[in-house]
């Protein structure tokens, strides 16, 4: 089965409603290593935009998703890597709404909005998401791990000159990690930035789901309400804390296949899991069993939940 789809899903975002996801960009192509990633280490630290597969193939294949799948809420590029790592990413983004009424988002980690090229080819998308983890030079580089090209003031700089020109939907996402970057410090630095974004809306994540550190931990939830709330007081925004797992879909035609491209995006609990499969086959523990056993997935423990994540045989077929 090939693992690498251009095309997954459709899947349940907690910020975008039902979203078709493209995978523009091959595993863990990332200019992050962030601490808490739920698909890893990342293997190809890089900052180089290039071209990684071809635009014909993939609005193709997004255009064949669409005529399957009509009641998505967004098309959204939330590959296995950094989006803006893609240099075609303007014209596919421009290709795709031209096939399309659905609007066009971007989930990107925000660190190379300081090149004019990044900021011109977000300009396309109809919702953009980015990521603002920290404030403060320490907290940065403990949690999202740079790479070593990158400067903090650059990044914000970025940011602040994206949001300035952006007519679209512009959203942010802080992760928040424990003993990392959820001191009050660093949430207040951080909400001055946030502030100057002006966002439509501000979403405060602990991780949910398996790291890519083990020893990482989500905050308190005493922690999480002080962050809400000193937030909540700098924007003139909604500020909605995330803290649960989105649900399966209600229908999809290929179980199996939806479970090993969703994967490949980030884990998925047990339980949601078995529902799935269960849709179409008569014994699905006995299928995780084989595929586990095959190296296609494993089983790893997280806050009290149990998640199947990809083996070792999968991240091979993506790399």
């Amino acid at each position: 089965m090939k693992m690498c789809s251009l095309v997954f899903g459709p899947v349940h975002s907690r910020r975008l409603g039902l979203s078709l996801g493209i995978n523009n960009v091959p595993y863990k192509h990332c200019s992050y290593s962030c601490v808490y990633c739920q698909l890893g280490a990342t293997t190809k630290l890089t900052i180089k935009r290039r071209r990684f597969c071809s635009v014909g193939e993939l609005v193709e294949a997004v255009t064949d998703a669409l005529r399957r799948e009509v009641d998505v809420d967004y098309v959204s590029f939330v590959p296995d890597g950094e989006p803006t790592l893609d240099a075609d990413l303007k014209l596919k983004i421009r290709m795709i709404r031209e096939r399309t009424s659905k609007p066009v988002a971007v989930l990107t980690n925000a660190s190379l909005l300081w090149m004019e090229s990044v900021r011109d080819s977000l300009n396309e998308a109809d919702l953009v998401s980015i990521k603002i983890d920290a404030a403060a030079e320490e907290p940065w580089r403990r949690v999202n791990r740079p790479h070593r090209s990158l400067r903090l003031d650059e990044v914000i700089d970025g940011i602040i000159r994206f949001s300035d020109s952006y007519s679209g939907e512009l959203i942010t996402e802080t992760t928040l990690v424990r003993g990392l970057n959820d001191s009050l410090w660093n949430i207040e630095a951080l909400s001055g930035v946030v502030a100057e974004v002006k966002p439509k809306a501000v979403y405060i994540m602990p991780p949910v789901r398996p790291p890519a550190e083990p020893w990482v931990k989500p905050p308190s939830e005493e922690d999480l309400a002080v962050a809400h709330g000193v937030i909540s007081k700098s924007v003139k925004c909604e500020v909605r804390l995330l803290s649960s797992l989105e649900p399966p879909p209600p229908s999809i035609d290929d179980p199996l296949r939806y479970l090993l491209a969703t994967l490949s995006v980030h884990p998925l609990e047990f339980s949601y899991a078995v529902e799935l499969l269960r849709r179409t086959l008569s014994d699905p523990l006995a299928t995780l069993k084989d595929l586990e056993g095959r190296g296609l997935i494993r089983m790893v423990d997280y806050e009290g939940r149990r998640f199947i994540v990809l083996g070792r045989a999968s991240l091979h077929r993506l790399q």
